[in-house]
């Protein structure tokens, strides 16, 4: 057995591993039970069709009230969740909520295996490492699958706006601004094609939020539109999530990282490096300072390329930050991380940068599994506390390799030519 069918071998070995894990921790306990943010999701769509959408959404003891009227009793909450998440499970309101789960489940699925075959036409890549790099999204998966999410339908809408941006521009933009009124992050993925004046996208994106905007607004009222912008919309900006605690080290953001150093709390952070609280935005300040600086300049590098070349490295190097600079993260948001990674490993080729690309892989890998573990057991003193950030740091790491990788690839094309001359 040659080289190349060893490899074949242990890429098949691990799709079988990886879809046990699917099984064992996401589509089986999805399919058993009705948990955590699925309630949020369907409970709106079904008071939306009740005609009881409004200002009572964004409390959440009201809310908590109406997820037991309709047969779950467990904790939730609908914010932080913009008004146009209430109509996600609209198709779906009319079955009970276990079957209106299951039913979701099966498309969590269909999604699934048409964000493979997308990986497939954007990477050139085969079906089998496409998947992988889907699947090795490990426990973000299984708890989108469990938790009834729409971080892969999110994903879905990236990848397949990105896939239709040079034959359906005004499409692909619309794909990227729905997916902006209901999860934000695409918003990034905009704002690139904006600087490379792709109108057409810019047109689809900015058009699909308008109509999702007044719909809301038609929906729930100017009130309770208001009332999201300003007491949900703004401060979940900062990390501020209505009932958690922005000491809880689960959401894994530096943000949450700078609180824990910064802000003293009698109960949740008795003992933190400093209290100052101040230094928070000081520390954001910095941050925010270091990695618009090291985009933009990197960004800039870039735009002397054709725009085939240049805009999927720029759209892959603004996922990249954005992910760092999430003011709070889940594992189910780091399905995002696979459209990035996937621009990032297939169209960079330069061959010095062969042992790069299999650090961003076991990087990529870390990043997913280590939300397996518990992080809040233990809440150590003082800078201590950065030791409980381990997804903090390898987005760091990945975000400085990514960086270094993209200027490597320049001057290695630059190499290139000045040789052929």
């Amino acid at each position: 057995m040659n080289r190349n069918a060893y490899i074949k071998t242990g890429q098949v070995v691990l799709l079988v591993v990886l879809v046990a894990f699917q099984l064992r921790y996401g589509l089986i306990p999805a399919w058993q039970a009705v948990q955590s943010d699925f309630p949020n999701y369907y409970t709106a769509s079904r008071l939306v069709i009740e005609g009881k959408a409004g200002l009572g959404f964004y409390d959440n003891t009201w809310f908590q009230q109406q997820m037991a009227r309709h047969g779950m009793d467990q904790q939730g909450k609908f914010s932080p969740f913009p008004p146009a998440s209430a109509f996600i499970m609209l198709p779906l309101a009319a079955f009970p909520p276990l079957t209106a789960k299951r039913v979701w489940t099966i498309a969590n699925v269909l999604l699934l295996l048409a964000c493979i075959i997308l990986l497939k036409k954007i990477t050139g890549w085969d079906y089998l490492v496409s998947a992988n790099l889907l699947l090795l999204a490990g426990p973000g998966l299984a708890n989108n699958f469990r938790l009834g999410q729409f971080y892969l339908a999110l994903l879905f809408l990236i990848l397949l706006g990105y896939y239709l941006w040079r034959q359906r521009p005004v499409l692909a933009g619309a794909l990227l601004g729905a997916g902006a009124s209901l999860k934000y992050f695409p918003a990034v993925f905009l704002l690139v094609f904006a600087l490379n004046k792709r109108w057409k996208v810019l047109l689809g994106g900015l058009s699909a939020m308008l109509v999702i905007t007044l719909l809301e607004i038609a929906v729930f009222g100017l009130a309770a539109y208001r009332r999201f912008i300003s007491a949900i919309f703004l401060p979940h900006l900062s990390g501020d999530i209505p009932g958690q605690s922005i000491h809880s080290v689960v959401f894994q953001s530096w943000e949450s990282m700078f609180r824990n150093l910064f802000i003293y709390h009698a109960r949740e952070n008795p003992a933190p490096l400093l209290h100052w609280p101040p230094g928070v935005l000081v520390a954001k300040a910095v941050l925010f300072a270091i990695v618009i600086s090291l985009t933009a300049a990197v960004f800039r590098q870039w735009q002397r390329r054709p725009l085939s070349e240049r805009l999927p490295m720029q759209l892959a190097l603004l996922g990249m930050a954005a992910m760092l600079l999430l003011p709070a993260s889940a594992t189910y948001h780091f399905l995002l991380l696979v459209f990035p990674t996937a621009i990032l490993l297939s169209r960079l080729n330069t061959p010095a940068l062969h042992w790069a690309k299999r650090a961003v892989w076991g990087i990529y890998v870390l990043i997913h599994f280590l939300g397996m573990f518990p992080l809040n057991a233990y809440h150590p003193p003082g800078l201590k506390i950065i030791l409980l950030y381990p997804r903090v740091w390898l987005m760091t790491i990945l975000f400085a390799i990514s960086l270094w990788m993209m200027r490597a690839e320049l001057a290695g094309r630059l190499s290139n030519l000045q040789t052929e001359r």
